[in-house]
Formats: C-alpha cells, sequence, structure tokens
C-alpha cells in the first residue's frame, strides 16, 4: 500500500475538506466508488478504508433481485431495474442521517437475496457499486470516484471472475460482458460522468493514480 500513499493522500484531503463541518453521526458522508464490472471497485473501497478513520461500506450489489426474480420479469442483470433501486434510494437516506438499518445480501453463487445483515453508519461511508451512477442514485453522492480501466482488462477480470468463481460458461460469461460492459453501461450510465469528482487508474505497476 505504500507505492499508493500519495494518490489515497489526495484522495483522503479531498474527503476531509468536503465534509469539514460534519459533526456527531448527524449527515454522514457519501463517498460513491463506482465503475463497470471488472474494474475493482470493491478491491479499492477496502484499500480506501484501510486509510480513512470511522469508515463503512456499503455494497449496492447486495440490493441485486434475485435471480429468479429477474428470469421472471425477463429483466437482466445489467438493467438498473433488475436492483431494488427505491430500496437503496432510501438506505442511502438513511445512513445520511445516521440510522441504522437491516440490509439485503446478495448470493452471486445461488442467486439469492435470503439473507440479511444490520448496517451501522458511520462517519465516513463508502458505496460501491456500478449502481453508483444511476440517476436517481447520483444527486445523494458528496464525492463519486470513477475507477478507470482498459476494456481488454475489464473483459479479462470478468472472464477469470465469471468462469473461475462463479462456474459460468464461456458462452454465457461472454454473453454477460457484452450486455453489461458494452451495452448497458453506456445506455445507462456514461452520461454521468459530470457528475464524478475524481478518476483514478490502477496502472500495470499496481500503482493508483489519479487521472483525468
Amino acid at each position: 500500500m505504500k507505492k499508493n500513499r500519495h494518490t489515497f493522500h489526495t484522495i483522503k484531503k479531498l474527503i476531509y475538506f468536503r465534509s469539514n463541518g460534519i459533526e456527531d453521526n448527524r449527515n454522514n458522508f457519501l463517498i460513491f466508488i463506482t465503475g463497470p464490472g471488472g474494474s475493482g471497485k470493491s478491491t479499492f473501497a477496502k484499500a480506501l478504508q484501510e486509510q480513512i478513520a470511522e469508515c463503512n461500506i456499503l455494497r449496492l450489489d447486495d440490493y441485486r433481485l434475485s435471480r429468479k426474480e429477474r428470469a421472471d420479469s425477463g429483466v437482466p442483470g445489467s438493467n438498473p431495474d433488475a436492483n431494488n433501486l427505491e430500496l437503496i434510494h432510501k438506505h442511502l437516506r438513511e445512513i445520511k442521517n445516521g440510522n441504522s438499518f437491516t440490509k439485503p445480501i446478495y448470493d452471486a453463487v445461488s442467486g439469492e437475496t435470503d439473507k440479511t445483515e444490520l448496517y451501522t453508519p458511520k462517519k465516513y461511508n463508502l458505496i460501491d457499486g456500478e449502481l453508483c451512477l444511476h440517476e436517481d442514485i447520483i444527486d445523494l453522492s458528496d464525492l463519486t470516484i470513477y475507477l478507470k480501466e482498459w476494456l481488454p482488462t475489464l473483459f479479462f477480470r470478468r472472464m477469470k471472475r465469471d468462469i473461475g468463481k462463479r462456474g459460468y460458461s464461456i458462452i454465457k460469461s461472454l454473453k454477460i460482458f457484452w450486455k453489461s460492459n458494452i451495452i448497458d453501461f453506456s445506455r445507462y450510465y456514461k452520461n454521468n460522468f459530470k457528475f464524478v469528482g475524481i478518476f483514478v487508474k490502477l496502472n500495470v505497476n499496481r500503482k493508483y493514480k489519479i487521472v483525468n
């Protein structure tokens, strides 16, 4: 993590500057971490959490409808409507107000959302998910960080994850990548880049760098 010290120091300074005046647990600070599938959002969120005191992470992937619900409705997983957007919006406002709540847990292997856990807000809350760029959610962000990555890298990471960890076939994995990263990301999220405060890229030396 030493090699990322300068980048995280810059991000922390901006976070602390923008959150100046937050007291107790009122009006907690929301830091959105977003990017297409395979961009490394969760890895970056965990690394940033280690650098910030009073910090917690909320994963928006947990708000995905069950695989059966999506199949029954005919809505693919890459469509924002395949998620409980209303509940996400409600819970983000609860974080702002310092209220704990019970959130769902999505199991990517079984496709079920039959488990829950308690989320307790902290002064700084990292919101991890592609959905952070959705037009109904982005307005709640205090700072949005977008992870840029080359398309071939996104492809390799998603294939490795979907085939190796989730057991998907090569054909299914290719279809998911095409639909999610190529079609639906451009359709639902690219127009909201104007709300991004910081663009970050992981270079060949595994070092995070702030870019334009």
